[in-house]
């Protein structure tokens, strides 16, 4: 199926693997490639989620992704494993020499519609902004949670509590900020909730005193069960996801109707009492004017309340965070980029 789209192998790749996922790529070579993707998104309207998870690569390691990239820099204890458990697994994108309690931890959770690992894009995205910080002490820590649908609601968001509750509860670590982008948004979002309110799907329990110091959102994924409406019909044409694929990847990660329509799963089910002393003071949202899901995040900020700083960008995709520029100058100019490491340096 990949072989018959005629498009740069590496284009090729970056769609197939992330575009309909976690990831846009407006600008990456030119607004030709943004149009690639669109299509190649639009084709995929008549796959199952068999053929969509049978794509090369849709299960690498974060090791693997980290062995193949080039870090511009020495980066200290780059790939180092943290955990590689039954439980759960985890591995250092960077982590600081001789760390203390107080330093900053970037606990990164990943999109990709709960059904593809961690990218190259996402992973240089998050090398460039860490460059970008200029903060020797500042370390990222990323979750490898199980992928779906071998995997469902709610064995990755119980991973990546168990991961939470290590490096937080049981090693004492103060400063963490969580990372989420997309289906990782998501993931981020339910663990503030698990960490104020106990969901009793999800182990293990987490204290409230455990809640991290701040928050970064980026696209989260938040409605489970899209409908063909609003966004989903204005952006269909300008964004990498469709409604087509995310139908598809919600079923993949819950495949009972009446359950993705609840808060655990899809966010936008909630109250605005359900929320109340759950975000972080500092929480940062990224969304994008331009994709699919940009009217579920704001209906999620207006039920959420006053507790969240949410930005639009204008004419953005989904996901900008995992823009894969090869030059982290260019990169670090664009408007995830700039937000995320403006409020990181606030911290």
């Amino acid at each position: 199926m990949v072989s018959e789209l005629l498009v740069e192998e590496k284009i090729k790749r970056q769609l197939v693997l992330f575009a309909s996922t976690g990831s846009t790529f407006r600008g990456v070579k030119s607004e030709s490639a943004l149009a690639a993707i669109v299509s190649f998104n639009h084709f995929l309207k008549t796959s199952t989620i068999e053929n969509l998870v049978a794509t090369p690569g849709r299960n690498d390691s974060l090791t693997t992704v980290l062995n193949g990239l080039r870090p511009s820099s020495n980066l200290p204890n780059y790939g180092k494993i943290y955990l590689d458990t039954p439980q759960a697994k985890a591995v250092w994108i960077v982590e600081a020499d001789n760390r203390t309690a107080e330093d900053p931890i970037v606990f990164y959770l990943h999109g990709g519609g709960f059904v593809m690992s961690t990218g190259p894009t996402q992973v240089q995205g998050i090398l460039n902004i860490y460059e970008a910080a200029k903060n020797p002490r500042l370390s990222v820590l990323a979750v490898e949670y199980s992928l779906s649908p071998e995997a469902t609601y709610p064995i990755a968001i119980s991973q990546s509590a168990y991961v939470y509750n290590k490096i937080v509860v049981e090693e004492g670590n103060k400063n963490v900020i969580l990372l989420g982008d997309s289906a990782g948004g998501n993931l981020s979002i339910v663990l503030l909730k698990h960490i104020a309110t106990p969901i009793a799907a999800i182990e293990p329990k987490l204290p409230a005193s455990s809640k991290p110091k701040a928050a970064i959102l980026s696209s989260p994924w938040l409605e489970l069960s899209p409908e063909r409406a609003g966004s989903y019909v204005e952006n269909d044409q300008k964004d990498a996801l469709t409604v087509d694929i995310l139908q598809k990847f919600g079923v993949a990660y819950q495949p009972d109707e009446q359950l993705r329509k609840t808060l655990p799963v899809s966010p936008v089910y909630s109250k605005p009492e359900d929320w109340e002393g759950v975000m972080p003071e500092k929480t940062l949202i990224i969304g994008g004017q331009d994709e699919v899901m940009v009217d579920d995040i704001h209906k999620w900020v207006n039920i959420a309340g006053q507790q969240v700083n949410l930005l639009i960008e204008p004419l953005g995709a989904h996901d900008t965070f995992g823009l894969d520029f090869e030059d982290p100058a260019t990169y670090n100019e664009r408007f995830s980029s700039v937000k995320i490491v403006s409020f990181l340096s606030k911290l």
